[in-house]
């Protein structure tokens, strides 16, 4: 998804229960890809509960940084992960 009006409306879409794709370091160690739903959503940013490991974690995410959208009727793909999405950000460098 390159035209930035149509990130800023999928962005400004979202809501609770969406599944997202977003960066994420654990204790400084490797950057990967998680995807989970929302919990809760503000203006700048969404809550997401999700399992690292044995940790139960809650992250706050800038809708900036949000990867992909998840999108049934999408067809982008993330290795490692079930579902297709709308990508926001294609050539995130977790995505290569």
């Amino acid at each position: 998804m390159e035209n930035k009006d149509s990130v800023k409306r999928v962005l400004a879409q979202l809501k609770k229960g969406d599944y997202i794709a977003f960066p994420f370091t654990y204790n400084g160690e490797r950057k990967e890809i998680i995807v989970d739903n929302i919990t809760s959503v503000s203006d700048k940013e969404v809550l997401v509960h999700f399992l690292y490991g044995h940790h139960s974690l809650a992250e706050y995410i800038k809708k900036e940084d949000i990867i992909a959208v998840g999108d049934m009727n999408a067809s982008g793909r993330i290795k490692g992960w079930i579902g297709t999405f709308n990508i926001l950000k294609p050539n995130h460098e977790l995505l290569k």
